[in-house]
Order: structure tokens, then sequence, then C-alpha cells
């Protein structure tokens, strides 16, 4: 496909369009007889203390016909859940939209967001979400088709101060906390494709976000100087992004994501009470970490979030936090599990319940794929 195509079509090759329906029905039976098979399941996992809330992340929403009745299947399902199971937080892990134009992406944010009225969700920043990948595909020589975080903010994360949500006060940016204050669980929301907008002298940007993960200073010193400061000790802390360091012995793609390793390190060196003080990258990537967790009050991190790869699996930071990846959430190619139109594989998410008595992390899936046990330390 040529860049003249690409700009008639707009939206990239890879494939991200919901494929024919056999059926319009916008919650059809096979999708009730899964619910009501998780449901079950997300009951038994459920004691007083248990954390639940809903992962779903790589939808490349396309305000089609097709991937409009896909959505709202999806949404039947979800809502269902969140009133019989009481699951009340939908946590989303990136990547939202097909790539376009950027009159193409706005409009398309206003269709999602229309899905997601009344919701409480809690978004991250993908690498595709801010579309600067779309100059890169027709071959631009002037960026001009992506957002910019303040434009993307108020596409689709406004809402989050209303429910409680604290970003950074002192240099605005697309990741913030939540606090469960009942439940003493701190949610943490980070940007992992918080890189430079910087542009050269053809206007053109010098970076795009989608194969370039990294966290810029303000984010880190946001990070360790005060989303995981408490005053008090015995809270639990969740970590959301919608990408991770590599840590697994031939992971994949380490090479986009080899930036975040300073993450790494700093969740570990919390984790154990450590202190780290060190330089990362000698370019315009440069940060500098220093923290004194040996000091400090500190919570417990449980677990790690993510989506990005398409696919199921899960590792450990170096310090053996989990880092759980889960797979694409709408019915496109490529799909990893397998996707067929027409039964539950259509759709794939996660339902998340956390036994903190066992230290056991309960994947409830809905959709394709299989449930999986994470165990914690």
């Amino acid at each position: 496909m040529y860049k003249e195509e690409f700009k008639r079509v707009g939206y990239v090759y890879f494939g991200y369009i919901s494929p024919e329906l056999s059926s319009e029905n916008t919650y059809p039976d096979y999708i009730k007889e899964n619910v009501l098979e998780a449901k079950e399941k997300i009951r038994a996992h459920q004691t007083e203390s248990a954390i639940t809330f809903a992962f779903m992340t790589d939808l490349h929403y396309s305000s089609t016909k097709n991937h409009d009745i896909r959505t709202q299947r999806l949404m039947n399902a979800y809502r269902e859940l969140k009133r019989d199971v009481q699951v009340d937080k939908l946590i989303l892990g990136g990547d939202y939209l097909n790539d376009g134009t950027k009159e193409y992406k706005t409009n398309n944010y206003i269709s999602l967001r229309n899905f997601l009225k009344d919701e409480r969700y809690f978004p991250v920043n993908g690498n595709h979400d801010d579309n600067s990948i779309w100059d890169l595909c027709i071959e631009n020589e002037v960026s001009e088709n992506h957002l910019l975080p303040g434009e993307l903010y108020d596409l689709f994360f406004d809402h989050l101060p209303d429910l409680g949500a604290e970003f950074n006060k002192k240099a605005p940016g697309l990741y913030y906390m939540y606090n469960d204050k009942e439940q003493k669980v701190r949610y943490i929301f980070l940007d992992t494709n918080d890189i430079p907008y910087s542009i050269d002298e053809n206007g053109k940007l010098n970076y795009t976000k989608q194969h370039l993960f990294a966290l810029s200073q303000n984010q880190l010193d946001w990070l360790v100087n005060e989303a995981l400061c408490f005053d008090e000790n015995g809270w639990d802390i969740i970590i959301i992004s919608h990408n991770f360091y590599k840590f697994a012995e031939g992971g994949r793609n380490n090479k986009e994501s080899e930036r975040l390793k300073v993450l790494g390190d700093v969740l570990d060196a919390y984790q154990n009470g450590k202190d780290i003080d060190r330089d990362y990258f000698r370019d315009e990537f440069f940060v500098h970490c220093k923290a004194e967790f040996s000091k400090a009050k500190r919570g417990h991190i449980i677990a790690c979030f993510a989506g990005h790869h398409h696919a199921d699996f899960a590792e450990r930071t170096d310090g053996g936090i989990p880092v759980i990846y889960t797979s694409n959430l709408m019915m496109y190619h490529p799909c990893t599990p397998e996707r067929n139109d027409g039964d539950k594989s259509e759709l794939l998410f996660d339902v998340v319940t956390i036994d903190r008595k066992e230290k056991a992390i309960y994947m409830t899936r809905v959709g394709a794929g299989e449930d999986r046990i994470i165990r914690y330390e």
C-alpha cells in the first residue's frame, strides 16, 4: 500500500479493523454464557480484602459498523460483570484507536468516549495514542497529525480529576495516581511513551512513539518523590502502563523498551528498601534517578499490568515483582490467541481479583484465552 492509499483509507496497514460479522446482535448468547461462567469464578475469588478490577488493552478502535457492534458487545459484557460482581474500576492499558489523519483520530476518540459514558475508566497512554505514527507511515515531511499531550488529555483523560485521580502538579503529563483509601491500595498509572516532542528544521518530529518507550525526568521525579511516597506503612501498590522493560532472557522487543530499564531499577529498589542514585543514558533521553527508599515509609508493590504485545504472558522484574501482559481486546488481525467470529473469542479481557491473604492474583478471562494465576511475594 502506497502513501497516497494510506491517506485515502485513513488508517495504517496493520489490519486493526474488526472483520465481517455473522450477526449484528449486540449481546449474543455465546458472550452472555461466557460472562455467566466468569461471574461464578470471580465470586469464588472475592474475599473481604480482595481487590477487583477489569483490565482491557489494545482495542485499536475505529468508528465502523463492525467495530461499533463488537465494542457494544464488549460494554454489555463489562456492565453485566460490573453490576453482579462489583467490578467498579475499568483499567485501560493503551492503544485505544487506529491511526489516521488528526481529524480521523479526534473523531474516533469522541466516538469511543461515547461507549465509555458514565464508566469509571482509568487509561494509560499507549504508543498509538498520540497518532505520531501517521506522519511516519505516510512519509510526511512535516509532522502535523499528532496530538500533543494537552490535546490527548482533553480528548480522553480530562474526567480523571472528578474520579479522584492526582496528576503531577509541578509538570503536567499523562501519568497520575489514584488512592483507594478504603482498601489502602494506590494505583499508579505511568506514561511509558513520555518521550521528547522535539522537531527538526523542517518541522518534523525527531521521535515518534511507535517503537520508542521512555520516561521523562519530570515523570521519574514524580514517581520517586510523590507516587511512591506514603505517610504511613501498610499500603499496597499496583502499577499500570502500556509497556515495561523486558526482564526475561531473550524477551520480546528488548530494543524498543531498553530505556525503561530505569523503571525496573526504581521499582526493585523501592520494593527492597534500597537507595538509588545514578544516571541513565547520555543523550536527549538522559535522566538522573535519586531516591532514598531505605529511610522512607513505603507501600508494597503487588504487580505491574500492561498490554502492547498482543499476547498473554507474565514475567518478573530482577527483584521478583510480577509483570503481567494481556493480549488485545478486540477481534482483528494479527491476533494471539486465535479469534473467531461467532464465538466468545471475539473479545478478550481480564477481571483481576487479588487475594492479599493468599498473595494470589486471579486473572479471570472473558473471551479468548485462558484464566491465569500469578503469585506474588
